[in-house]
């Protein structure tokens, strides 16, 4: 094996020992953004439906008890 052809497969470890991690590190890093994005979408959905829930109501509870 000559010294180019151990070179590059030291490169190309090196290469893997570093980017592997950093790859692993990113797609968590997206998918919590993707959790968090959904929880608040999710959570001003709700908020919106008991909004309009409160807003049906309100006129039946004014004309039980004027």
């Amino acid at each position: 094996m000559s010294d180019n052809t151990r070179t590059l497969r030291m490169l190309i470890r090196e290469y893997l020992f570093v980017s592997l991690p950093q790859a692993c590190a990113e797609s968590l890093v997206s998918e919590q953004l993707h959790v968090r994005f959904h929880r608040l979408h999710q959570s001003n959905i709700d908020e919106e439906l008991i909004d309009v829930i409160r807003g049906l109501e309100a006129p039946s509870h004014a004309t039980r008890y004027p």
